[in-house]
């Protein structure tokens, strides 16, 4: 049995009220606008309410934004004339500079032309280069269809046609290892970054660092130039390392899914997600299976001894010396990472101990750190022990200081 009712969708009662009601659509459709327009009129009321403020010191809030304005203006106008000093053009890409502060050149080399602002950069309606059809293959305009000729013969400042075309020789390509400079007549050839153009004993920061050479095209590069630390390089040098031109994954030797490769934090390899079981990119440090190792105990799996499922590394972080920025410590298994998360780590190396009197720990005569007696974290001086931080600044007046401090405070306590 059934109830006589028949569902219609929306759309079809508007298509019938538009075609056979056309007033009453008129009617429905200003109905729909005026509730929409009440409704963000409603959304967009806001109760404004006047600032309670003491009338008898308007006049200091006054001479208060008065200051404030000023002291905007004068770091304002101090940003132009030290920071702003120049403005690039990208119309002309011209570089403007103030009047007085360039070079003045006589009026007939600024002499201006027909039309001097550019088409294209370093193509003005006076002065152009007409190429011929087969150095425009050689350009991506499109779909490069040629291997790169010598610049010089690309093109002839307004003379050629497409027409009188002269053969043309394509310049060798320059392998990558022989493109190094050499500093004087005679010398020997100097490798440089890159980046930045500088040898292992000049970076970009005028510091000496040295270089890593690209295993498959030869090329050189700081580390710091890269985004790469200088704590890498020993990892860096012990295989055949690749530049991000050449990397390719280490497991299936292919350069594609540039976006799906992640590199190790400690050597620099590259490998796909997919190629090493991981769904998406992890988030932070991630060391591959050839560096994944516990700094601590020397295990190879994050479980470490212990028998944990989805058992992950613990990569641990400290301030640097000046206690401003966070940077990676070391990596743990999860046991060695519980005994860290106690501070139970000996503050020179980093290795985590379980027990004082068993891992032999002692505690520096200066600092309150425990340290390995044995070993090189720690060294005796005027008997006492000291780790090698403390005994590196031995004469400082901020150790002889918290020396004295550590006496006095031993003689009180012995009740002398």
């Amino acid at each position: 049995m059934s109830s006589g009712l028949t569902a219609v969708r929306s759309e079809d009662v508007l298509d019938v009220m538009f075609n056979d009601f056309p007033a009453k659509f008129e009617e429905l459709q200003r109905l729909l606008r005026e509730r929409k327009e009440n409704e963000m009129r409603e959304r967009g009321k806001v109760n404004y309410s006047m600032a309670n403020i003491d009338k008898s010191k308007m006049q200091e809030y006054g001479r208060k934004a008065a200051a404030d304005a000023a002291r905007w203006n004068a770091n304002f106008n101090k940003e132009k004339r030290e920071d702003r000093r120049y403005s690039f053009d990208l119309q002309t890409f011209t570089l403007q500079m103030p009047i007085g502060r360039g070079k003045k050149l006589p009026p007939e080399l600024t002499k201006i032309g027909f039309y001097p602002v550019a088409v294209l950069p370093g193509q003005y309606t006076s002065h152009y280069r007409e190429f011929s059809p087969q150095a425009l293959k050689t350009m991506p305009l499109g779909t490069v269809l040629a291997a790169p000729e010598n610049p010089d013969q690309l093109g002839s400042d307004g003379g050629g046609s497409d027409s009188e075309e002269e053969p043309q020789t394509t310049q060798k390509p320059v392998p990558a290892e022989e493109i190094v400079v050499k500093e004087e007549k005679g010398a020997e050839a100097v490798p440089r970054c890159k980046v930045c153009s500088g040898t292992k004993n000049r970076n970009k920061g005028g510091k000496p660092e040295p270089l890593i050479i690209c295993g498959s095209c030869k090329s050189a590069s700081h580390p710091t130039c890269i985004d790469l630390t200088l704590v890498m390089v020993p990892k860096i040098e012990s295989y055949n390392w690749q530049c991000m031109d050449c990397k390719t994954c280490v497991t299936c030797n292919d350069p594609d899914d540039e976006d799906k490769m992640i590199f190790c934090d400690m050597c620099d390899r590259g490998y796909h997600i997919y190629c090493v079981g991981l769904r998406r990119v992890p988030n932070g440090r991630w060391h591959c299976k050839e560096c994944a190792m516990c700094s601590s105990c020397g295990s190879k799996s994050p479980a470490g001894s212990e028998h944990l499922k989805n058992a992950e590394w613990q990569h641990e972080f400290k301030k640097d010396k000046d206690n401003k920025q966070l940077r990676y410590a070391t990596t743990l298994c999860v046991p060695c990472d519980k005994y860290w998360k106690r501070r139970q780590f000996c503050y020179v190396c980093l290795r985590v101990y379980r027990s004082i009197p068993e891992d032999g720990m002692v505690r520096c005569s200066n600092c309150p750190k425990y340290i390995h007696r044995e070993g090189t974290c720690s060294t005796m001086y005027e008997n006492e022990r000291f780790c090698i931080n403390c005994f590196k600044m031995r004469n400082s007046t901020a150790l002889n200081h918290s020396r004295i401090i550590a006496a006095a405070k031993k003689k009180m306590a012995s009740g002398y």
